[in-house]
């Protein structure tokens, strides 16, 4: 785990959270700015987007949106994979 993920502030207060590292992989996203404006990126190493619109450059997040899902046969999920210390914190 990186230092600034260990430094984060892991609030969940308010629902499960989560951190995305960008590998420089490619994103198929549909965007929709402040402005009005809608537009779709197919592209690599899409770190931010420009809106040729309002002509704002918006930076994603290394954050996206949870939903609890309860029914597991209707879903592809991925298993979590517990570090060495956070097995430890669990006991």
């Amino acid at each position: 785990m990186s230092k600034k993920l260990n430094e984060m502030n892991w609030d969940i207060s308010k629902g499960c959270r989560n951190f995305i590292q960008w590998k420089g992989t490619d994103v198929c996203m549909d965007f929709h700015c402040i402005c009005g404006n809608m537009f779709h990126i197919d592209d690599d190493f899409t770190y931010a987007v420009k809106c040729l619109k309002c002509n704002k450059v918006w930076e994603l997040g290394t954050e996206v949106s949870v939903t609890e899902k309860t029914d597991k046969d209707d879903y592809w999920f991925k298993e979590a994979q517990i570090g060495d210390q956070q097995e430890k914190e669990l006991e």
